[in-house]
């Protein structure tokens, strides 16, 4: 609860923290791109505050109400707060939308299986919904139109552009022959100094120990590689491509292994939990992991890890000093 407050706080007292946000869509006519702009590390700190307060104000709401289960009231309530969680934006990114979404559905179930039926079909509904509009500004430039409905009736999003799309974004086949592709071009710059910067660089706590590297990451010579030296990112390097730029073929599948290994073993927990704060947070990050091999990359998972780890360690510390406060 408490850090729901120092959120509610940060969300007011820092107007940058919330300039990176939106709720349920993003605007359109915006003249440029939502997620292009450049963020500083103390406002992307503030962001994540608030992105983590708003998944300890759902915990909270199911610790105080899972003991009323005849209230549906309190229920809907509940739904309201997982609806709060999954449709706050961040950036164009659509991730966001589909681990809240996992996570609280997994919390509700859980506590209110009773009620499963009715909290999976209205927090999936949500949350297709919101994707919906976020794929419709990606996809079809709504940035430069006046609305949603005239960039549907003035784009012509067929077929083959949504199977290029799903490719690119599921890294498919033609994702996969680029990584094979980028390895012979760019032979020799894949040392172990580099892999190591892409394990730290992401890492939210000890990032700074690499910051004065003058080395690139392997996922912005990778996106120079892609667009012919016009952008250094956009482009996903997935886990398999950047595990094979390293330790080749037969090693290729390692990280994405010890991706799910840890999915198992964390499903394991989930399963047999029955604390509110695990079953949310131990979810958030069980679907980054069991998702990784489409959609995620090395930094992701990384930086996901990491910003749960640090958040969720500061908060159960910060809860139990409390407790024990109150017991003096």
């Amino acid at each position: 609860m408490l850090f729901v407050l120092f959120a509610l706080g940060i969300w007011f007292l820092f107007p940058q923290a919330r300039e990176n946000l939106n709720f349920v869509k993003i605007a359109a006519r915006t003249g440029e791109r939502f997620g292009g702009q450049e963020f500083s590390t103390l406002e992307y700190f503030l962001r994540q505050i608030i992105i983590t307060g708003l998944g300890c104000m759902m915990i909270t709401g199911t610790l105080m109400l899972k003991r009323k289960r005849e209230s549906f009231l309190g229920l809907n309530l509940l739904l309201a707060i997982a609806f709060i969680n999954i449709a706050t934006i961040v950036g164009e990114q659509r991730s966001t939308q589909v681990y809240s979404a996992f996570a609280c559905i997994f919390l509700l179930c859980k506590t209110f299986p009773e009620h499963r039926r009715y909290i999976f079909i209205t927090l999936t509904g949500s949350a297709l919904g919101i994707l919906t509009l976020l794929s419709l500004y990606k996809h079809l430039y709504v940035f430069q139109m006046d609305s949603y409905g005239s960039a549907i009736a003035e784009t012509g999003f067929n077929g083959y552009e949504l199977t290029k799309n799903l490719e690119l974004y599921l890294l498919g086949p033609l994702t996969i022959a680029s990584v094979f592709d980028f390895a012979v071009q760019s032979e020799g710059v894949f040392t172990i100094q580099r892999f190591l910067l892409d394990l730290l660089r992401p890492f939210i706590g000890i990032s700074f120990l690499v910051k004065d590297s003058s080395l690139d990451t392997t996922t912005i010579l990778y996106n120079l590689f892609v667009t012919d030296n016009r952008a250094s990112n956009g482009f996903l390097l997935p886990i398999s491509g950047h595990c094979f730029l390293y330790f080749g073929y037969l090693l290729a599948p390692g990280l994405i292994c010890i991706c799910y290994y840890l999915a198992f073993q964390l499903e394991r927990i989930l399963i047999n939990t029955r604390s509110v704060f695990i079953g949310f947070w131990g979810s958030y990050f069980f679907i980054r992991l069991a998702s990784c091999m489409v959609a995620s990359n090395i930094y992701t998972v990384i930086t996901s890890f990491s910003l749960v780890l640090i958040f969720t360690a500061g908060i159960y510390c910060a809860q139990r000093v409390y407790d024990r406060c109150k017991l003096l």
